[in-house]
């Protein structure tokens, strides 16, 4: 099934359920039926079902057992996937009517949902150059990761000039069916490899968005650096020579913060070319994150430690829960989360990123990082017995033990795994697949590591030392 994935490279799945938007790499997977030859043309009709685990890459949000029926009519060769239309209906863990109006790697999708809302957008297919699922990126900056399951051709009816072969049977005019499983695992994280960043500067954060790992840091001559598969890894000049601390990507932009400077706020739409914008505050910005069409930031100080934007560009200023040390800032199942290493209340909570509350952290520890996936907002610290704390609602706090008592700076979750990278101990990395039990695993090298990411089917972590500043996981 892998090899077939290697010869589309094209599959879609969109659905939608509040923040929930979902996509189906089976959509063409159908056209393997014949595996048509470049020369051959193809008339190929089809009923599939597909079960599906979708992770949306913004919020982690995770559906699994996502059912969906389509028909799929195409004319198309392999090199060139003809417009096609396909109507399908997610019958498990949503409702609604889905129209994919499909051209080569450009789809514009119509979401009908069950009240009547409509959605349009188009979206970007990119390839996964290893031959794996590819990442779709919505227009409006959404991604999505799709794990497949299992796939299986009720029905097709291939009728075909020319000849062409399957990898397993040879397909001419007439009917046939095709019934094949592929199950996939869920990562472990477990293997890390060492990547040169071409200099030494200090990384602090990395995110992905647009088929680029994009970071930044707080020094160095660069103190930007882009990579399209986390291995070769280019520099790039910031809009200032400020501390850049944090990066997130939304709406088709890429926003930082830093924690000092005149403009402590940049932005890009290719993560190349930079543009200063001045913060409602001369605070220092700690964490930037993106949800629900809004770009939040949280700070370490100053008179109102929350700001807001829609693009990025012009931000507003909130007042945060309480005046703490916020460090780090997410958001997920419709909500923003921000944690802190000072205080009384050590979380806050809002909807719109406006209006926050104060709630309890499991213990009073420096939680350095926060993130959302598989149901569970997650949070580390960097001291303390209990160095992990898990949240279904961002309200109730659980405190759970790290792998090691090491200085915990960051935690992202992706294809089933939430890893967690530190600046100190024996292992640098722990992984854990329900945010309550962790294993450690051993860091490509003992640097400093302050952030990880999930993108294009790959975990990257970023240090602020050491002879190679990147690793990547794929397993």
């Amino acid at each position: 099934m892998k090899a077939l994935r290697v010869v589309l490279c094209v599959f879609i799945i969109f659905a939608l359920s509040n923040c929930n938007k979902k996509k189906d790499d089976n959509l063409l997977s159908i056209a393997a039926l014949a595996a048509v030859s470049s020369q051959t043309s193809s008339s190929i009709q089809a009923t599939h079902v597909a079960t599906a685990k979708i992770t949306e890459n913004a919020t982690g949000n995770v559906i699994t057992n996502a059912t969906v029926t389509f028909t799929h009519t195409t004319s198309s060769n392999r090199k060139d996937i003809k417009a096609q239309t396909v109507s399908s209906q997610v019958t498990t863990n949503s409702s609604g009517q889905f129209e994919f109006y499909m051209g080569s790697y450009i789809v514009t999708l119509k979401v009908v949902k069950s009240d009547g809302t409509v959605y349009v957008g188009e979206a970007t297919l990119t390839p996964d150059a290893n031959g794996g699922f590819p990442t779709v990126t919505h227009a409006d900056g959404t991604e999505f990761t799709l794990e497949m399951i299992s796939f299986t051709a009720i029905s097709s009816t291939a009728t075909t000039t020319g000849t062409s072969t399957n990898t397993s049977t040879e397909i001419s005019t007439g009917t046939s069916t095709n019934t094949s499983t592929n199950t996939t695992t869920t990562a472990t994280a477990s293997t890390w490899i060492a990547r040169s960043t071409g200099g030494l500067s200090l990384w602090k954060s990395i995110t992905y968005g647009n088929g680029i790992f994009v970071a930044v840091g707080t020094g160095g001559t660069n103190q930007v650096m882009t990579s399209s598969d986390g291995i070769t890894w280019t520099g790039r000049t910031a809009a200032e020579a400020n501390q850049w601390r944090s990066i997130t990507y939304g709406n088709g932009t890429f926003v930082a913060v830093a924690t000092n400077g005149t403009n402590r706020v940049m932005k890009s739409s290719d993560g190349v070319t930079w543009t200063a914008h001045s913060a409602t505050e001369a605070n220092q910005w700690y964490s930037v994150t993106y949800g629900n069409g809004t770009f939040v930031a949280v700070a370490s100080d100053g008179t109102n430690r929350v700001m807001t934007s829609s693009d990025g560009s012009t931000w507003t200023a909130r007042p945060a829960a309480e005046d703490n040390f916020w460090f780090s800032v997410t958001y997920g199942n419709g909500t923003f989360i921000a944690v802190a290493i000072s205080g009384t209340n050590r979380v806050m909570k809002s909807s719109d990123g406006v209006t926050w509350t104060a709630h309890s952290a499991a213990e009073a520890r420096f939680w350095r990082s926060v993130a959302y996936g598989n149901g569970i907002f997650i949070a580390v610290a960097s001291d303390g017995i209990n160095q992990v704390m898990t949240s279904s609602d961002g309200v109730t706090w659980t405190a759970h033990s790290a792998a090691e008592a090491n200085q915990w700076n960051s935690v992202t979750y992706g294809n089933g795994l939430f890893v967690a990278v530190a600046s100190t101990g024996t292992n640098r990395v722990m992984t854990s697949s329900d945010g309550s039990t962790w294993t450690a695993r051993v860091a490509a090298e003992a640097n400093q590591w302050y952030s990880a990411i999930y993108g294009n089917g790959l975990f990257t972590a970023v240090a602020s030392n050491g002879t190679n500043q990147a690793m990547t996981s794929s397993d």
